[in-house]
């Protein structure tokens, strides 16, 4: 019979590793932000559009190249050292034959999207592959034995790294390559820093080979496939985009995406972290999983969304004074994009009920259609132009992909539609009515005069924001502080 821990072990384990993860993600943003804004300003659109073809190119690479044993190493019951050392094995092969396959294809890229350079930095760029499908193994190790410390310094030494890198070799003039060895050097800290920490850990496992790799092989076949449609679902439009429109239209809205994935690519990993190998302890107990899923995605949202309303309002500030004047047509973009920012906050978690569960057969077919749908969009709303592919890509997502998602959670642990609206309710009436404000009021022309006017403006959504829940929801405050910050959440 399966045996479960207890749910009080199970939330100090989470209240332990949400301090840590959040700990890392806040430290991580700054550094990302910081990063940002240094390099927007020493660099141009030109190389931030022909780092967003790499980053797709060598991110389906990352993405298949573990196999999804990853994974799998945090949701099995039990490991040995015997079948670790040959995922391992299994892994860093798949990831090196993916290195040689980026190095020979990166002639034919270049060709392609008519940016030279990329022949050159393509080949080196793949090297990530590697060292992140090995960091990836190691952290697994890490995630399952709930070692959340270690994690987070491997996370913020690493993106220090990156970050010291990237903004020296451009401030001496090395243009693309300052975004590439940036990267490399921050893959490579992490893989390093990762391994020497698991290495204790692997070293108490047992010896004996109880396990079959048929059944990881099994479980990553599908985990690939899952993640290989969901990588391109969400880059299809950087392609288009790249082919139809150039480097300089494709730089100024890779920068725009970047600002918006920001938040939900680091708050998200503060949750997702914790809870995956939580919720593959209980992945029995449908009705825990549920309770659990909606605390965590409130949570989630409730963070999220007053960041994606000040994007999406107070856009033009933000993009002047990050990166300044010469990306002003990246402002119109955040605002239109930020609208998708709060679909990613209220379906992205959904990932950790697949991985608990095992299902991520139910996700490749998901995706396999979110691919079909977002081809669609991109293709026809790059027709048009880039602003028309956004509002295009926005409305495929609000009216017919995040409806289906409420299919794959009553799949996967039987979740009905009224218990995800009702979590959601108080988030939705708060974000809701201060962006139809300020929708209507510039539809009449009613625009802030100057990008200070727009800071105010989002600062007041916020505070609505806020008030609304201190009046309506103010568990939800308390539950917050109360993961982050143990002792208040429990004073």
């Amino acid at each position: 019979m399966h045996k479960e821990e207890a749910p009080e072990s199970l939330k100090k384990s989470a209240i332990a590793g949400g301090k840590w993860t959040a700990s890392s993600a806040i430290i991580g943003v700054a550094i990302q932000i910081i990063q940002l804004a240094a390099l927007g300003r020493l660099l141009g659109p030109a190389e931030f559009g022909m780092m967003a073809i790499m980053m797709v190119v060598v991110g389906l690479a990352n993405s298949i190249a573990d196999f999804g044993l990853a994974n799998y190493l945090v949701q099995i019951d039990g490991l040995s050292r015997t079948l670790f050392r040959r995922l391992v094995l299994l892994g860093l092969t798949s990831s090196l034959l993916l290195w040689g396959l980026i190095a020979l294809i990166s002639p034919i890229v270049a060709n392609y999207y008519d940016m030279p350079p990329l022949s050159d930095t393509l080949p080196w760029f793949g090297l990530v592959t590697v060292f992140i499908t090995t960091a990836q193994l190691y952290t697994a190790v890490l995630q399952r034995s709930f070692k959340f410390q270690p994690i987070a310094i491997i996370d913020i030494t690493s993106a220090s790294v990156g970050l010291i890198i990237s903004v020296l070799l451009a401030t001496n003039g090395f243009g693309l390559w300052a975004l590439v060895v940036g990267q490399l050097g921050m893959a490579f800290s992490k893989a390093a820093i990762s391994l020497v920490a698991a290495l204790p850990l692997i070293n108490q496992f047992p010896a004996e080979f109880a396990q079959k790799i048929k059944h990881a092989l099994s479980f990553g076949a599908f985990q690939i496939g899952e993640r290989a449609l969901n990588f391109a679902s969400a880059n299809l439009d950087k392609l288009i985009i790249g082919k139809l429109l150039g480097d300089q239209a494709l730089g100024i809205y890779s920068v725009a995406f970047q600002l918006i994935l920001r938040p939900i690519v680091v708050i998200n990993p503060i949750f997702n972290r914790v809870a995956m190998p939580i919720f593959a302890k209980v992945k029995h107990d449908n009705p825990r999983l549920i309770r659990g899923y909606i605390e965590m995605l409130r949570v989630i949202c409730f963070v999220t969304f007053p960041i994606y309303l000040f994007l999406c309002i107070s856009a033009p500030a933000i993009i002047n004074l990050l990166l300044g004047d010469k990306w002003e047509g990246a402002s119109t973009l955040t605002s239109i994009l930020a609208l998708l920012g709060f679909l990613f906050a209220a379906g992205n978690p959904i990932g950790v009920l697949v991985v608990a569960k095992g299902r991520v057969d139910l996700a490749l077919y998901f995706n396999a259609f979110v691919v079909f749908m977002n081809l669609l969009a991109c293709y026809i709303g790059g027709l048009f132009g880039i602003y028309w592919l956004a509002t295009i890509v926005v409305l495929t997502s609000w009216l017919i992909l995040f409806p289906m998602e409420f299919y794959l959670r009553f799949k996967l642990v039987k979740m009905s539609i009224k218990e995800y609206l009702i979590a959601l309710k108080p988030h939705s009436i708060a974000s809701g009515i201060p962006l139809i404000f300020f929708a209507i009021a510039y539809s009449l022309g009613l625009e802030p005069p100057n990008n200070w006017w727009s800071v105010i403006a989002g600062a007041f959504s916020l505070c609505a924001y806020l008030a609304y829940f201190y009046a309506m929801d103010r568990k939800i405050i308390t539950t917050t502080f109360g993961l982050i910050f143990p002792k208040i959440g429990n004073s």
